[in-house]
């Protein structure tokens, strides 16, 4: 944390309002003798409950410790300082950056890769030349977290579609065939482990609903041949005319 605070001589930084996380970031604030220069933007996950849910879960899970050293801004807060706020068109500039997305650090320690705006919207141009038609309304299984180039590539790629998007960015794959079950979606994109879980439910029989399935971010090798043969079940047929393959 220390590393990527200095690296981007971060002005802000947002997070989970969870005692762990804050205290991370307030060992790693002081650290950088930054501990007064940088605001925390804070957010419950109890904020997005239904609200008696979230009075019985503010009861039961509220922070009990003070992070007094830290400057700390309540999500809410923040959201009702911009609500007045008018933001204003940016002009295009070519080649200007986008953002910065860190890599994974499968090889060695991740790395910032700076994106412009040719490059985030060439990655949209690409999906439209692969022959795949994106059909606007359809749903999209994401499970890959939005701050990785792989969610960052594909997720903006759908939004550009207008295809809707069921996020679960998790990295335990055990729930993964239960939510293909329930929501059906034409799309998904996830990792290896993620294909993995899906070949072993016994209870999925019928594919017809999935159009496009990749598998990514990984090793792959070992499963590929598995999970290909499990795609080709009846009625698991894509959009080319052929079978659905990872």
């Amino acid at each position: 944390m220390v590393h990527y605070i200095k690296e981007v001589d971060a002005k802000y930084i947002f997070a989970l309002e969870e005692d762990n996380i804050l205290s991370m970031i307030e060992e790693a604030l002081i650290e950088c003798d930054s501990i007064h220069k940088i605001k925390v933007l804070s957010s419950s996950v109890i904020e997005s409950f239904p609200q008696m849910f979230k009075l019985i879960a503010s009861k039961k899970t509220g922070s009990e410790k003070k992070f007094e050293k830290l400057k700390t801004i309540k999500w809410d807060e923040f959201i009702d300082k911009g609500s007045f706020i008018k933001a204003e068109e940016v002009p295009y500039e070519k080649d200007a950056l986008c953002s910065i997305t860190h890599t994974s650090g499968t090889s060695s320690q991740p790395k910032a890769v700076m994106d412009t705006n040719e490059n985030v919207n060439a990655i949209v141009s690409n999906y439209s030349n692969s022959g795949i038609d994106y059909k606007a309304g359809k749903m999209l299984f994401q499970t890959i977290p939005l701050f990785v180039a792989y969610g960052k590539s594909t997720s903006h790629a759908m939004f550009c579609y207008n295809v809707g998007m069921i996020i679960v960015p998790e990295m335990n794959p055990r729930n993964f065939p239960d939510i293909i079950l329930n929501k059906k979606p034409a799309y998904t994109f996830a990792t290896p482990s993620h294909g993995e879980e899906l070949i072993k439910d016994c209870r999925i029989d019928n594919l017809s609903f999935l159009k496009v399935v990749a598998f990514g971010g990984d090793g792959f090798d070992a499963l590929e041949d598995r999970i290909n043969s499990f795609l080709k079940q009846p009625g698991a047929v894509n959009q080319l005319g052929g079978p659905t393959y990872a």
